[in-house]
């Protein structure tokens, strides 16, 4: 785990400095997650990921842990799982070009601020774009993960057909692990109280992805206490 922090924060900071990330250092922290999820399982990633009390990293290590959970779930081939996995590991760099000010606010974001805030998903998908190294579907992800089925997402309004599969697995991970994880304002939701603002949610994201990712969630259980 040490590694794969070392890793992540590697990236980020290279992001922060207006450079894009390595191709390779993604290609190594990608193999650690897939690997580790592989032999201990998503709930042990997660309290490895907890015990590192840097909330971006922790929201991008548990991102691509619950992707390579589900990659496997859904039974995809080992070269899938690492481009799943990549992209997840991927998917908010662009908060690294984000302000601390609003990144680590401890309390809800002001009209303004949010706008800021959404800006990190173009951000982060130009940057990578500037390696020439990052697949257009991996370029996707980092992105469109906000984007919902609906039409109601951010940054282009994509709806239905527009969004693609691996941009829909993503945004799953990605909203369950905003839910759970601890925040220092409040506390983690329980995997029961996930489940049910994600079933909610089933109009936004893919209804049939959501129901083979649901025994992820029973599994992964909620952050621990802080």
């Amino acid at each position: 785990m040490e590694r794969a922090t070392a890793v992540i924060t590697d990236l980020f900071q290279a992001a922060a400095r207006g450079r894009p990330p390595s191709p390779a250092e993604a290609e190594e922290g990608t193999q650690i997650v897939l690997d580790t999820v592989s032999e201990v399982g998503i709930r042990s990633w997660l309290d490895l990921v907890w015990r590192h009390d840097l909330q971006v990293y922790q929201h991008s290590l548990s991102v691509a842990g619950f992707a390579a959970a589900f990659a496997a779930e859904l039974g995809f081939s080992r070269s899938d799982r690492q481009r799943l996995a990549k992209a997840a590991l991927l998917h908010d760099v662009g908060k690294a070009l984000i302000p601390h000010a609003i990144l680590d606010k401890p309390g809800p974001l002001t009209p303004e601020e949010m706008r800021v805030m959404r800006t990190h998903a173009a951000l982060g998908a130009d940057l990578l774009a500037r390696e020439g190294a990052f697949a257009p579907d991996i370029l996707a992800v980092v992105r469109s993960h906000h984007e919902r089925l609906d039409g109601s997402g951010y940054p282009d309004g994509l709806k239905g057909d527009e969004i693609g599969d691996l941009v829909r697995l993503v945004a799953i991970c990605d909203v369950h692990s905003a839910l759970t994880e601890r925040r220092v304002y409040r506390p983690g939701l329980s995997a029961r109280a996930a489940l049910e603002i994600m079933d909610a949610q089933a109009g936004q994201l893919d209804p049939d992805l959501l129901r083979v990712y649901r025994p992820i969630v029973a599994r992964a259980g909620s952050a621990p206490p802080a």
